[in-house]
This record gives C-alpha cells, sequence and structure tokens, in this order.
C-alpha cells in the first residue's frame, strides 16, 4: 500500500485522506483496494466505512461475502429492479437491485439464442463481464450504427439508425439523413430457451460506466412455451421486432432459433405464453403513425393504457432521464396530457442532478457525461420551476435506500404517479424528454410523428397482481407488516415523498 502511494504521489496524483479508493481494473477481476484508514468530514462518510455505518460492498470481487443480511425484503415483490451499482453502501443494493449476471441469468442458464439491441456496445466488456455469450449457438445485435467490429462468427449485426435507413411520410415520400433527428435508443435483451423465453428491458447502455456505476432501472420477465396465447404484451412485442426486421431486414428474418424454432425472429417468439405478464409494454417506432398503428407506441400507447386505469390519474407525474433535450410549454403540456394530468392545473416534476451531485458521485466529472444536456435547455425548465432535486439530505437521513444511491449518478430514465404514499403507476424506459423519443401527436391528435427506437414498460398494481404499489422509501423505517403479495415495490432511488425542490443557489447539471 505504502508502495502505492508513494507511485501515485510521483506520478502527480493527490494522495490525502480524501482519495479514498483507487480502483484497479484488469480482464480476469476488478478488485477496490482502500489506500488509507483515515475518512474527511465531508459527504464522503455517507459512502464510507464507520463503526456506526453499514460497510460499502465490491461487487465485481469474490462472492464469499459471508455478513448477514435483512431478509425482510427477499420475498417482497418487486415492480422493477435497480441494476447493482459499485462503490455505494449494500443498502443501495439489498433486496431492490440486481446485477448484470444475475439479470442475463448468465452461469445459470445457457440460451439457445440471444437478442441484444441498445445504442452503445463496448465489446471488450460485454466478453469479460459476459463471457458466456461467445459460445451462444446465435447472438443478433440491433445496434445504432453499422459498424461491424471483429465479433465471433456466431454474432450477427444489424445497424438501425433511422437516418439511414429513412421515414415514409404519409405523402409518400421518403424522408432520410439529416432531416431525422432519430437514433436507435432502445435497450433489451431476448435470451431464448428450448422451454422459456427471458425478455429484459433497461435504461443502461452495454458499456462498463453505465452497468457498474450509474443508477439504472431494469425490468425482467421469464414466459413458458406455449403456442396460441394471445395478449397485450405478446401483441405489442411481436409487433415492435417485426418493425425492427422491417426497418432494415437481414439474416435476422431466417435461419434456427433453437431446436423448435425455425424461421423468422418473430415467429420464435409467437412461441411464448405471455399472458402473465408483469407490465405493458411501450414501445417507440420511427414514423408516422396514423389509424390502427396511432396507439401503439410511445405517447398515445401510454395514453392509450392509462385511460383504463382513471382511479390512478392523481398525484404528482414524475419524470426523471438522463438527457435534456429542447422543450417548448406546449409539448409539456402534450407530456402533462399524455401521463394522466390536465395541462390547465396539473404540471410535471422533473428531478436532474445538480452540479455538486455529479461532482461528488462516485466517478465525478466522468459520470456527468452520460447525462448531454445543453444550458440552454436546462435553463428554460429550471427558470420554469421544473427541476426538483435527486440528492436531499434531510430525505437521505431517513432512508438508507437514498443515502447510498446518492452519489450513484442517474441514467434510468423513470416515470411515475405518486399520490400521499401510494405509487399509481411507473414507467421505466430508454425514452428521454423529447419529440424523438416520446413522438409528437399532430393532426387533433390524429397522427403520432417519432423518430426513435425505444423501449419500455409500464406497471400497475393490476399488472402485478397486487393491492397497492409503494416506494422502497415509504417502508425503509418501518415493519413490513403488511402482506408481501398485496403489495410491491417502486424502487425509485430519489426523494418523492415530499418532492425536493431547486433552492435559489442550487446549479443543475449541464454538459455543454
Amino acid at each position: 500500500q505504502k508502495n502505492l502511494l508513494l507511485l501515485l504521489s510521483n506520478c502527480g496524483f493527490s494522495t490525502t485522506p480524501s482519495i479514498t479508493h483507487f480502483i484497479i481494473m484488469s480482464k480476469k477481476k476488478r478488485s477496490i483496494i482502500n489506500l488509507t484508514s483515515d475518512t474527511s468530514d465531508d459527504d464522503d462518510d455517507d459512502v464510507l466505512p464507520s463503526k456506526n455505518k453499514k460497510s460499502c460492498i465490491d461487487l465485481t470481487g469474490d462472492d464469499d461475502d459471508e455478513r448477514p443480511r435483512d431478509t425482510s425484503l427477499h420475498r417482497q415483490k418487486m415492480a422493477w429492479y435497480l441494476l447493482e451499482s459499485k462503490n455505494i453502501c449494500s443498502s443501495g443494493n439489498e433486496h431492490v437491485a440486481k446485477s448484470f449476471r444475475e439479470v442475463m441469468n448468465a452461469g445459470i442458464a445457457h440460451p439457445s439464442w440471444v437478442v441484444l439491441s441498445n445504442m452503445l456496445f463496448d465489446w471488450g466488456f460485454l466478453s469479460d463481464i459476459w463471457p458466456e455469450l461467445v459460445s451462444v449457438d446465435r447472438v443478433c445485435i440491433f445496434q445504432h450504427d453499422t459498424d461491424r467490429p471483429q465479433l465471433p462468427a456466431n454474432f450477427e449485426i444489424h445497424g438501425r439508425n433511422p437516418k439511414v435507413h429513412g421515414i415514409t411520410h404519409p405523402s409518400g415520400t421518403r424522408i432520410v439523413g439529416d432531416r431525422i433527428w432519430g437514433s436507435h435508443h432502445a435497450k433489451f435483451a431476448i435470451l431464448g430457451y428450448e422451454e422459456s423465453v427471458r425478455i429484459v428491458i433497461t435504461t443502461a447502455n452495454f458499456v462498463p460506466m453505465d452497468v457498474l456505476y450509474l443508477s439504472q432501472g431494469v425490468w425482467y420477465q421469464d414466459f413458458p412455451l406455449l403456442e396460441n396465447c394471445v395478449s397485450d404484451f405478446g401483441t405489442s412485442l411481436i409487433d415492435y421486432v417485426q418493425a425492427l426486421l422491417d426497418h432494415g431486414g437481414g439474416p435476422a428474418t431466417r435461419g434456427n432459433w433453437g431446436s423448435h424454432f425455425q424461421g423468422s425472429l418473430t415467429k420464435a417468439l409467437s412461441r411464448y405464453d405471455y399472458t402473465g405478464a408483469t407490465a405493458y409494454l411501450v414501445p417507440v417506432v420511427p414514423g408516422y403513425h396514423q389509424g390502427e398503428a396511432l396507439h401503439r407506441y410511445g405517447q398515445m400507447r401510454v395514453r392509450s393504457i392509462l385511460s383504463k386505469y382513471q382511479k390512478h390519474n392523481d398525484g404528482n407525474i414524475i419524470m426523471q432521464f438522463s438527457s435534456m433535450a429542447s422543450t417548448n410549454p406546449s409539448y409539456i403540456k402534450q407530456l402533462t396530457k399524455t401521463f394522466g394530468g390536465d395541462p390547465k392545473k396539473d404540471r410535471l416534476n422533473i428531478v436532474w442532478p445538480t452540479r455538486e451531485d455529479i461532482l461528488n458521485s462516485t466517478q465525478g466529472p466522468l459520470a456527468g457525461s452520460h447525462l448531454p444536456a445543453r444550458k440552454d435547455n436546462v435553463d428554460k425548465l429550471h427558470q420554469g420551476g421544473y427541476l426538483y432535486k435527486w440528492k436531499d439530505k434531510t430525505a437521505s437521513r431517513n432512508s438508507p435506500l437514498l443515502q447510498a444511491r446518492e452519489r450513484a449518478v442517474p441514467h434510468m430514465k423513470s416515470m411515475t404517479r405518486i399520490l400521499s404514499d401510494r405509487v399509481a403507476w411507473s414507467i421505466i424506459t430508454s425514452s428521454n424528454i423529447s419529440k424523438s423519443s416520446w413522438g409528437d401527436i399532430q393532426k387533433s391528435e390524429t397522427q403520432l410523428y417519432c423518430q426513435n427506437w425505444e423501449l419500455g414498460i409500464l406497471v400497475t398494481p393490476d399488472t402485478l397482481k397486487c393491492d397497492r404499489l409503494l416506494t422502497k422509501q415509504q417502508s425503509d423505517n418501518s415493519p413490513l407488516t403488511y402482506d408481501n403479495q398485496s403489495t410491491a415495490i417502486v424502487p425509485l432511488p430519489f426523494p418523492t415523498s415530499p418532492l425536493v425542490p431547486y433552492a435559489p443557489d442550487d446549479n443543475p447539471w449541464v454538459s455543454f
């Protein structure tokens, strides 16, 4: 340890007690070395071991942690999960988070085929964290660009950049290139087994920072093999995948999808039973959507779902996302109506980290590079009074989850409606706040124009077959006296009850 400190000092690094962790990355093992035994008196104390605090955990070291664990939430039904984050206290992960390998069933069951979709991939990282992927018979990849790195022969890559493939206007004109702002932004995985399929929907790019350090949401569910079962989830999923195939075609439309399935990917997916889905699917497909397709995607899909739940249309509408696009008052009103609000009296409450939150996070300014935000876009919402805080000291003192998560910068995208201590519904998605992501409702609500590929899920008490949804914050300091099967947890990692408005001297995060 002394030699390492000396080396850092000679290289010009500070070795003061405030620099408490140095992360050594290697291909075979990632470990955290504590360089000093001192702790500072600032916010670092919130996440460092002490006699009076829970110790922090290394999520990527050996699985030989013998510490006793609180099991009161192990059987608790979860609406969705957080991804485990490194370098935070255990209370930010226990019971409410899953590791990337656990979500992908890695090392537990071996799929016959896998479909991966994302904006960003780091193939070296994926091969390290999920080495079993190389031995899967078929890996089908949907990504934004058409880059084809050196990958195993069983990997097939399909670029789905809307700028390249274009969008057809209702007039018949084909729109391509810079006239489209869209991207392939959907973040999901499909793992095909002989007797079941696992659907995974997340907010994380498949890169180290997103998967290991930032606060991310993830939902996943296994579905059994059973033909001729019609369900809303299955219909939406197959329609979405078919749109992906139609947008560019390619080998994903034919071939072997396990010993049972010959033909297209959609045909393989149609062999499973989705009637037990615990969520609605919320897809976004580039294009001008009218007629029967109007309510399949984006904003109009959400409106169609929430119209069934008028009793849930009360309370604060809370949005949280990782990219601050340009907005205007008319689009804010459009979104307010979409999420069940009255644009005349209700308003969106947007949770966004401050500059201090980013700089004091586990990854510092580097984490901020994953939250792109133009100053003028942020200022519009800040000055309009829409912004609320990601981190609040009072709320954190009352919630171990919030205390641990306040230093794991949010890259997740969530939309939730909360009334008093109840969650009416909750969404996690790849969609940020933009017309490209959610679509722009046009022509007296008879047309929806989308530019991105996105995917998310929406949960309600009905989809989860429970009486009520609560945030983890509300159960942190009270015994779980209710029936675990009648209540499900929505693990929002920021203050919600109450929301904490920005103070006059708070500076929201801007990246350029």
